[in-house]
């Protein structure tokens, strides 16, 4: 699965080996979950990170994450937002396998509709 980070330069070095390595992890997750029975088809990740403004009176900031899976036959987004970077990459890539479950039964639902007409 192909891996693209945009939208990084706000972010530390420490911060971005935070979000390179653990998005990662879950691609390959969701590789081997999701695509292991498509052979010609190579998933694309966007991963964009946003890092908010601090505020003078907030000691702490806020990320959020969007992710975006392109193949040929599906797209899947899902964001999220937190205070922590890992808790939102976490969150973030929790919806993005939830919604990939959700579009792989519509269709699956959709294909066994089409066969008892």
């Amino acid at each position: 699965m192909d891996i693209l980070f945009t939208n990084k330069r706000g972010l530390s070095d420490d911060e971005i080996e935070v979000v390179k390595t653990m998005s990662e992890q879950y691609a390959t997750k969701i590789e081997t979950n999701y695509y292991k029975a498509a052979e010609n088809v190579v998933p694309k990740l966007f991963v964009r990170v946003k890092k908010h403004a601090i505020k003078p009176e907030e000691l702490r900031n806020n990320y959020s994450i969007h992710l975006k899976i392109e193949a040929p036959s599906v797209i899947v987004a899902a964001s999220e937002d937190d205070f922590d970077l890992r808790k939102a990459l976490h969150k973030t890539f929790a919806n993005m396998m939830t919604e990939i479950e959700h579009k792989f039964k519509r269709e699956k639902q959709k294909r066994r509709e089409t066969r008892f007409l």
